[in-house]
């Protein structure tokens, strides 16, 4: 049961909220099951619609309108991902490398299967699968690299790379570029670090000004941080 529950979280974190961008420019197959599975159901890959198949995997897996069927939708998110260079989709082959890496389709994790999958969404600018790359690659000049190109994609997938990294240098490092982005998240994460010495010296001082660029950037709960980590500052100095 317990095992059961956790696949039923990493499936909701996965896919929950996710469509394909080409199907949320089309509300008829976004709304209407049955036209997903017309669309995708072509006896032929040239007569597949691969986005509608990317789309119906994606409810299938999330539960959305439908049972949850990981198995079932790991044989779409297939035709989505390897159906060639004019059909191809990168949602599905992230999606259908989180099915590999958590188990999803039959309880056995496959991290080194997720690896080819992965990289194809990474290598088509695929931010969230570059991270999910990262965290199943062996050896930390692996992890740099696809870690290193979802950075370069925009400060959010870098704060999704620090939290991925197993190394609190890596953190540091990911952590820091988001924060210099604008990102609020990822300045308070470096914070923590400087806060309580993770990879890096202790400097409570240093930790306080991030919290205050976090809550300039909009995060509240930084705010509060910063001002009870000021106050234990002063009672130290006291």
């Amino acid at each position: 049961m317990k095992r059961a529950a956790a696949i039923g979280v990493a499936a909701t974190a996965v896919f929950a909220g996710l469509s394909a961008p080409t199907i949320a420019e089309r509300p008829a197959l976004q709304s209407d099951i049955e036209q997903l599975e017309a669309a995708c159901g072509g006896q032929y890959a040239k007569q597949r619609d691969t986005r509608a198949c990317t789309e119906l995997g994606r409810r299938l897996a999330s539960g959305e309108g439908v049972p949850k069927d990981f198995a079932r939708a790991e044989a779409l998110f297939v035709k989505g991902c390897f159906s060639g260079k004019n059909e191809f989709v990168p949602d599905a082959c992230y999606f259908l490398g989180a099915i590999y890496e958590n188990g999803l389709a039959d309880g056995k994790k496959k991290p080194r299967e997720a690896q080819t999958p992965y990289r194809m969404a990474c290598e088509a600018d695929y931010a969230v699968s570059c991270v999910a790359l990262g965290g199943v690659v062996a050896g930390r000049s692996a992890r740099a690299k696809w870690f290193d190109k979802a950075c370069a994609l925009g400060p959010d997938p870098c704060v999704a790379a620090g939290e991925k990294a197993k190394l609190w240098p890596e953190q540091l490092k990911y952590f820091g570029i988001a924060c210099e982005g604008g990102n609020a998240l990822g300045c308070a994460r470096l914070a923590i670090l400087h806060r309580f010495g993770r990879g890096t010296p202790i400097d409570k001082g240093k930790a306080a000004e991030l919290f205050g660029r976090s809550c300039a950037l909009g995060n509240a709960k930084a705010c509060e941080d910063r001002d009870e980590l000021r106050r234990e500052i002063a009672q130290e100095g006291a």
